[in-house]
Order: C-alpha cells, then sequence, then structure tokens
C-alpha cells in the first residue's frame, strides 16, 4: 500500500492532525503516530519499518522538531534511504540536513496550499478513500519498556559506531545515551554529547550529499566512456556543480574543459575584484591554481620551501577574550611576534609530505609518532580534486600533523617556527580594541567565507574552502586575511587555560571558524575544543607563528 509518512515534534500535535486529516480527504493513505511517546526499542522498530515502507516522507520542520532527537532520526533514516523528501516550515528557520530539498512556507500556520499536493500526487497514488494507518500499538496497549540499561556497553557501542564512521548507528546510541537517566551516565561524557552530535549531523549531512552527487555523477562518467563531444560534457559537469560545487572525483573536468581564454593575470584581477560574487573569485581563484598562484605568501620559495608571507605584529597590549566564552575580557601584553597572512595551503604542506615529513620522526612529538604510524599523508582529502587545490587551505590536519610542520620548517630555515598561541591569534586577528570580526563588531555578508544561509546573515554559502586571501575587505588590522572562516586554525593552548602552552595528551583549541560555520560561530572570541588527533575532516587548518625569522 502507498502512503505518506508525517514526522513531527510532540509539540506540534495539533497542527500534524490538521495536515493528516486534510491529506486523507484529499485521498492520500497517511501514517502516523497518533502519541509520540518513547517506548523503547519496540517504538523505534515500528516507526523505521514505517519510514520503509512509505512512498514519500512529509517533515514539519519547526524549532520543537529541530530540538528533537527522534525527528532527526527519522529525517536521517528517510534520506538515507532515498525516499522523496516534502519539508514544511511551520516555524523557525529552513533545516540544515534540509537545505537541498525544496521546502514550502506555512508559517502563517496555514494549511499548505494546493501545490503541495499536486507534487505529493506525482509521489503518491491517490486513493478513493484516504486511510489513516496507526502504529499497531496504543497507548493503553502498551506499556513503556523498562529493559536493563548497561549505559558503559552503550558508550563502548557509540565509539566503536564512531570510529567506524557508521554515523546512523552512532546517532542512535547517542540517543539512546542521552534520554536515560542522567545520573547513570559519566558526566565527562555527558559534557562531551553536544559537541559528538554535532560532528555527526555534519558528517550524515555530507555523506547523503556525496551518495546523491555520486549518483548523479555516473551520467558523465558514461558521457565521458562513450566518447560525447567535450563541450556538452563541459556543460553538463557545469550545471552538476550548480548542485555540487567542485565535486569530480575523476577529474573529468581535466578532460573536457576547453582551454583558458583567460590569462594568470587576467585570474588574478578577478580573484580581487569585489564587484564579483564570492562565488564568482573563488571560480577565478580555482582556474588560477591549475595555472599557478604565484602570490607571496601561497606557494613555494626558489629552494622549494614554503614561501611564507610573514606579518609583523607589534608588540604592546590588547583586549583578549569575553564574557561570552568564560575567559575575559581583560588587558594582556605581548612582546612583538610574526603570523603567516595565509593558512598553510596545499602547496606548502606538498612540500613536507614529499620531503619525508611523514618519515622523519625528528619532525614529531613522541605523541604525535606513536598516532602516525604507518600514515604518508594526511588521512582526509588529500589528492581528493574537490579539496586538494594548489592555493588551498589544506585541510584534514590535526594537531600533530601541523606541530610536526613546523619543527621542519624550523629545522630547514633556521626560524623559531610554531603554532600561534590563543593570545597571539586572537591580537593578530581582531587588533588592540576587542572587536569581535577582524572588521569591526557587526559581521558583514560577503566579508568572509562562512555558512550565511543558516542564521539569515547573508546569501552567499560557498559549501567548500575557498583560495586563500580572496576576502580581502575581511582583513584583520594587521592585514592578515581568512581569520574568520574557511578553516578553523589549531593553536598551541590547552583548552583549560588559554594562558598556557597545551603539554602531552591536553586537549587544545582551534580558532577562527570555517567555511561550514555560522557567521555568529566564526566570531573572533569563539574557542573550539578539540583532541590533538582529531582532524576535523574539512574543516581544519592551520596558520604559522614565529618569534623571530
Amino acid at each position: 500500500m502507498s502512503y505518506i509518512f508525517i514526522s513531527y515534534s510532540r509539540h506540534d500535535h495539533a497542527y500534524a492532525h490538521e495536515l493528516a486529516e486534510l491529506l486523507t480527504l484529499t485521498h492520500f493513505n497517511i501514517w502516523i503516530d497518533d502519541n509520540r511517546i518513547d517506548y523503547g526499542q519496540r517504538w523505534w522498530d515500528e516507526i523505521e519499518k514505517a519510514i520503509k515502507g512509505c512512498t514519500a516522507f512529509v517533515v514539519i520542520m519547526t524549532e520543537n522538531g529541530w530540538q528533537s532527537q527522534w525527528v532527526k532520526l527519522e529525517v536521517h533514516l528517510a534520506r538515507n534511504l532515498n525516499k522523496p523528501i516534502f519539508p514544511l516550515l511551520l516555524d523557525g528557520e529552513n533545516w540544515s540536513m534540509l537545505l537541498d530539498c525544496h521546502y514550502v512556507d506555512v508559517t502563517d500556520n496555514q494549511l499548505p496550499a494546493a501545490d503541495f499536493f499536486h507534487a505529493l500526487a506525482q509521489v503518491v497514488p491517490q486513493q478513493k478513500i484516504g486511510s489513516k494507518i496507526n502504529p499497531p500499538f496504543s497507548q493503553t496497549a502498551l506499556q513503556p519498556e523498562t529493559p536493563p540499561f548497561d549505559v558503559m556497553l552503550a558508550i563502548d557501542s557509540f565509539l566503536a559506531a564512531h570510529q567506524a564512521e557508521n554515523w546512523e548507528t552512532a546517532l542512535e546510541w547517542l540517543v539512546r545515551i542521552r534520554n536515560t537517566n542522567s545520573n547513570q551516565v559519566p558526566r565527562i561524557f555527558l559534557m562531551e554529547i553536544d559537541s559528538y552530535e554535532k560532528e555527526i549531523q555534519e558528517a550524515l549531512s555530507l555523506q547523503n550529499i556525496t551518495r546523491q552527487a555520486q549518483n548523479d555523477y555516473e551520467v558523465l562518467r558514461r558521457m565521458l566512456a562513450h566518447r560525447q563531444p567535450s563541450e556538452r560534457i563541459w556543460h553538463m559537469l557545469q550545471n552538476f556543480w550548480q548542485f555540487y560545487p567542485g565535486y569530480d572525483p575523476d577529474n573529468i573536468a581535466g578532460k573536457v574543459k576547453p582551454a583558458p581564454k583567460v590569462t594568470p593575470k587576467e585570474l588574478l584581477l578577478q580573484m580581487h575584484d569585489l564587484e564579483l560574487l564570492p562565488s564568482e573569485r573563488a571560480v577565478a581563484g580555482r582556474d588560477l591554481a591549475q595555472l599557478g598562484d604565484h602570490r607571496p605568501g601561497v606557494g613555494l620559495n626558489r629552494r622549494g620551501l614554503p614561501d611564507i608571507d610573514w606579518v609583523e605584529i607589534p608588540e604592546g597590549e590588547f583586549i583578549f577574550g569575553d564574557t561570552s566564552e568564560g575567559n575575559g575580557p581583560h588587558v594582556v601584553n605581548l612582546p612583538d611576534f610574526y603570523l603567516s597572512r595565509f593558512p598553510i595551503t596545499y602547496a606548502q604542506f606538498e612540500a613536507f609530505v614529499h620531503s619525508g615529513g611523514y618519515s622523519n620522526s625528528a619532525h614529531w612529538t613522541p605523541e604525535g609518532w606513536e598516532w602516525k604510524d604507518d600514515r604518508a599523508n594526511p588521512d582526509f582529502g588529500w589528492n581528493n580534486p574537490h579539496w586538494h587545490l594548489f592555493n588551498h587551505p589544506v585541510i584534514g590536519i590535526n594537531w600533530y600533523e601541523a606541530d610536526a610542520f613546523c619543527r621542519w620548517l624550523t629545522t630547514l630555515t633556521g626560524c623559531e617556527i610554531r603554532l600561534p598561541t590563543e593570545q597571539e591569534w586572537e591580537k593578530s586577528a581582531r587588533g588592540t580594541d576587542g572587536r569581535l570580526y577582524p572588521w569591526g563588531n557587526d559581521y558583514i555578508s560577503g566579508h568572509a567565507n562562512v555558512n550565511e544561509l543558516i542564521e539569515g546573515a547573508g546569501p552567499f554559502y560557498l559549501g567548500r574552502t575557498s583560495p586563500v586571501g580572496i576576502y580581502t575587505r575581511g582583513a584583520s588590522p594587521y592585514g592578515l586575511v581568512d581569520m574568520c572562516g574557511n578553516v578553523w586554525e589549531w593553536c598551541a593552548t590547552s583548552w583549560d587555560n588559554p594562558h598556557q602552552t597545551s603539554q602531552h595528551h591536553m586537549a587544545v583549541v582551534a580558532r577562527g571558524g570555517s567555511w561550514n560555520s555560522t557567521h555568529y560561530g566564526a566570531r573572533i572570541i569563539v574557542r573550539s575544543r578539540h583532541e590533538r588527533h582529531y582532524s576535523g575532516r574539512n574543516i581544519l587548518g592551520f596558520r604559522l607563528c614565529a618569534t623571530r625569522i
């Protein structure tokens, strides 16, 4: 039987059942959980079975729904099963996990217009008489299950799923742990639950987008295999990139792209033409990466070593920290030091890899060398043409790898090169007056590579890293670029004490936000806690600090 599954928070019960009644009146079969009460594993088994069997999936997006772990689980399952999803925005903002789905705005609390039902009819056959399919149990027939719940076993199961990147299972275990009696869960794990959930949600969102991209990309592969005209494949690839920016694992672009009609000089001008959109400047930067980006601080010098464009940060006082982050504000006096104008690029990190940086223990701390094991390059994004671009910040770098790069470059140059402390990073980003962004206290759309869509900060979201230095209007008072957005940047500072350099296995801090951060999350004052082995997949990079050069 064809039917529509309705996903909603129990706080939106009234609207959900109005919608259900209208759907049955318009000759659709619908499945809706009338109670929205967690009856344990048997309850979720029935929900899972209903989603697997549905023909279409309607989700009512509200702030309450976004806070509901069960609604998120239902949406993730529907996405993983490639169910047609029809979101209704009743209140709040569009959900990040559904950015690629068209939603119907019902924020006036009205039921959707006829177009919505017409769209459903294209997917779900209408019946002569619509009916409601209820769960095979009721509140009176089934009492809440109270099976013994071993919290430590659940944490072990979660960690195993997390390590295997089995994100759906990891999220399910995390929800079960969160919903148990908090007194049974070790406090140290409770403190990490929100961080784990955010990481898993981002991974699931990327996984869903990647799966859809792979299906569509197969058409381009077949076009190339059947020797279709390069011009046609290139045109189709451009259309494909509108949905999946830059995705090209087989480098089809390199095989069919017409010869560039612009010179490197013209591309450089386009990269810094502030009349162009950020996406247009980013495309010019990617094209320049293929021809050779010779800007100071981006590539290598004549010795084949990273060409670092050092910026001197003068000694003196500045306002450090903020009350919202629990570490200030207060006045700190620093001696002069130097910071690299840009984050370290792929071109520069390649020099470390190709010179045997991963095979020489002299460049690594004992803990870092133990972690490295038999790795020969970063785990994530290496040689992936979507991320691995000459003039883009290197990503997938954990603290050990960033520290090893600094030690390697120190040995070769004689300069004292290291990761910056939080205080050094923050002064370089905000100057002396305590501003929240490199350019001032208010976010300005188009000044940084962040996700402006989530909190309505603006119309821009590249959905990936950008060539370093194209956001010149977002430069700090000292002229450093990309201190807000693009990639989070490792610091040498302990999470527990922003005035102390991290030692041994202590958690450390990253600053600056990334291309996937909100504008609020990319403020200069925001501290992000990570273990040293965490690579951040596609959001973590670093820049250099030097006491003397």
